[in-house]
Parts: structure tokens; sequence; C-alpha cells
């Protein structure tokens, strides 16, 4: 069986942030980014692919279901 890995480059590109906030979403205590599956010290570390789809799974459940416990009298951008 083989396995996809993602770079760091490539996941600063996918999620549009840099590698410190990478780094900064390992250390969060509700659903924390994959930890490298491959770690190159002085290189570049890669990323399991099945991990990141899983863990974009995961993140896209919570802030569905933050965004259902907002209050209904929230507006976004002015409007009603």
């Amino acid at each position: 069986m083989s396995t996809s890995y993602l770079s760091t480059q490539d996941l600063c590109e996918r999620f549009r942030c840099s590698s410190r906030t990478l780094f900064r979403r390992m250390r969060r205590p509700l659903n924390p980014f994959p930890l490298p599956a491959i770690v190159h010290a002085g290189s570049f570390n890669l990323w399991d692919a099945g991990d990141i789809a899983a863990w974009e799974l995961r993140e896209r459940e919570r802030t569905r279901t933050q965004a259902r416990n907002l209050p209904s009298t929230l507006s976004f951008g002015g409007q009603p």
C-alpha cells in the first residue's frame, strides 16, 4: 500500500497559513493538527495525506457545530 505525503509548503498553500500556524495548531487542546509522519532535522517535514484528510473532516465538523451554537440574533457584515 502506497502512502502519499504532503510537505509543509503543500499544507501552507492548502490552508493559506504560515508554517508557524501549523505548528501552533499542533498544540491546540481541541482537535490538534497531526504531527508530521516524517521529520527531517534541518530540512522539510512530511505529513501523511490520510492523517491530514481525517483532521480536516474533524475540523470541519467542529466549526460547523460552533456555527450552529451561535446566537440567532448575531448578524454578519451589518446584515440583519
